[in-house]
């Protein structure tokens, strides 16, 4: 990606690609570890199922990398950014990878990852 391809298109190509990683993230990871933080807590062993389901997890999360945005992921590992590739870089990593922007756009990965660990660590479990 060089500094002339920075259109309007590529930029919204970029926000696709985004969109579809959060999708993933929420839609995939996110309802897959609540769900899974659900059916462990009413277990006779929650701790131990959580444990294999955050395999699953993790499993998922390593297969689903692939579609982490392509254009991003270029740019990201590209040794010489000219300085506007630079600006795009940060800017883009800002918007969609920036600490509010994880929270906000990220819901549901958050509430099932959250969920998750809180039956690993033994703080939820089946009263």
């Amino acid at each position: 990606m060089t500094s002339e391809t920075f259109t309007e298109e590529s930029i919204t190509k970029i926000e696709s690609e985004f969109e579809k990683w959060q999708e993933f993230l929420n839609s995939v990871l996110g309802v897959f570890a609540f769900n899974a933080s659900l059916t462990c807590i009413s277990l006779n062993s929650p701790r131990a199922y959580g444990l294999l389901a955050f395999g699953f997890f993790a499993i998922a999360g390593y297969l689903g990398a692939k579609r982490f945005p392509p254009s991003f992921k270029l740019l990201r590992e590209k040794k010489q950014r000219s300085k506007q590739e630079e600006i795009w870089y940060l800017g883009l990593k800002s918007k969609f990878l920036g600490f509010p922007a994880i929270f906000k756009n990220f819901p549901l990965y958050w509430l099932g990852v959250i969920s998750l660990t809180l039956v690993i660590a033994g703080f939820l479990k089946n009263v």
